[in-house]
């Protein structure tokens, strides 16, 4: 569902914004305290209604299960007190993201009362329509529970991907040739999925915004849980993140006036995102961790080795502009191994090289170069 953009939209008289001006325009108060105070308690307001939010028709039943789907093939779906017993016994959390999730046989279950569990599930099921030699989970299904008096639970139910779930650590300890393959797979996948022809606006799958967007994109001041984006243009998402930025520094940084280094910046800033070339949408996995791969080894009737490469964690899924596939692996797929208080970085000038090989567009190094100067991270 479109957003009403106009207020979006980047001009000179924005940019010039005093910070009062953007604590009351934005925040509609001058009181910086009030204003945090408003934005820490959005998360605690209503979900809106289902429809403006996921294309899922749910169907309610009792004592406050909702289910979202259910494929013919899924195993039943689990009750409460199975998910929260197999959570102790055989958590990974950590492993698929920043929310619980769980092994329960052959199936893992993923819960949070963050509904971008319900979106990421949305998300995996269009991508297992329109990139079916995508390796990602099979989401059996997706539901919610709602106590008396509490909030809601989101879940979804995938397949228990057998394999090496990689860490750092895992990662550095296989053969060169292991990486080395590893890295070239996930390099495929990535340019199999952005090959999808875009549907011209940046957003989720079926023209919808999110919930819980990238904190660059979190424009939402309106004090309640509300659907940010879609975008219909470069344009209008690039005034998204500068007024995503305005409206969270006004309230992170102390006093009334934007210092003269914030206003430098933020000016800088314009300039590096105005005019990046290949900026067109392209689907976009925004966490490109190794911990977000699943490695299984396999050998050929000839002996061979080869790898078969997972790609897990979908969260913030979406159409972006082409250049942040890039951007993100240039930031988020480096190796660290830690060796008490030291660290060092793994093949550093070998990995991302390796992800990217078989990417389009190529970074641009000088914008991404100017980005980490500012230390500006869009996920």
């Amino acid at each position: 569902m479109d957003t009403d953009q106009s207020t979006l939209l980047w001009s000179p008289e924005i940019a010039l914004r005093s910070k009062k001006q953007v604590l009351l325009e934005d925040w509609g108060t001058s009181d910086q305290n009030e204003a945090e105070m408003k934005r820490s308690n959005t998360h605690l307001t209503p979900v809106p209604a289902f429809e403006t939010w996921t294309t899922f028709k749910p169907t309610f039943k009792p004592h406050g299960l909702t289910v979202f789907y259910h494929a013919h093939s899924s195993p039943p779906i689990p009750s409460t007190a199975e998910i929260y017993d197999a959570n102790e016994k055989d958590s990974i959390r950590g492993k698929l993201g920043n929310h619980a999730v769980c092994r329960l046989g052959d199936a893992v279950v993923k819960y949070s009362c963050d509904p971008n569990v319900l979106s990421e599930a949305e998300d995996l099921l269009f991508l297992a329509e329109k990139r079916p030699e995508l390796r990602i989970p099979t989401v059996f299904a997706a539901w919610s529970t709602t106590r008396e008096n509490e909030d809601a639970t989101y879940y979804f139910m995938m397949n228990f991907i057998k394999g090496i779930a990689l860490s750092d650590e895992k990662f550095a300890e296989l053969s060169i040739y292991a990486q080395d393959t590893i890295c070239s797979k996930v390099s495929s996948q990535l340019r199999y999925l952005r090959d999808l022809p875009s549907e011209g606006y940046y957003g989720r799958p079926y023209h919808q915004g999110w919930l819980n967007p990238p904190v660059h994109l979190e424009t939402n001041s309106s004090g309640s849980i509300a659907v940010t984006g879609p975008y219909k243009t470069y344009e209008e998402f690039c005034a998204a993140i500068y007024r995503a930025r305005q409206m969270n520094r006004a309230v992170g940084t102390q006093g009334l006036e934007w210092r003269p280094k914030e206003v430098e910046n933020t000016t800088e800033l314009v300039s590096i995102f105005s005019g990046w070339t290949h900026n067109e949408p392209r689907l976009t996995w925004l966490d490109p961790q190794i911990r977000n791969i699943v490695a299984r080894q396999v050998i050929a009737n000839d002996g061979s080795e080869d790898w078969e490469v997972f790609l897990i964690d979908w969260e913030c899924f979406g159409w972006y502009p082409a250049w942040l596939q890039g951007l993100q692996v240039r930031r988020r797929s480096g190796i660290v191994l830690v060796q008490g208080t030291d660290f060092t970085l793994h093949r550093e000038s070998e990995i991302r090289p390796m992800m990217l090989k078989d990417f389009d567009p190529e970074p641009d190094e000088e914008r991404m170069a100017g980005l980490s100067k500012h230390y500006w991270e869009f996920y």
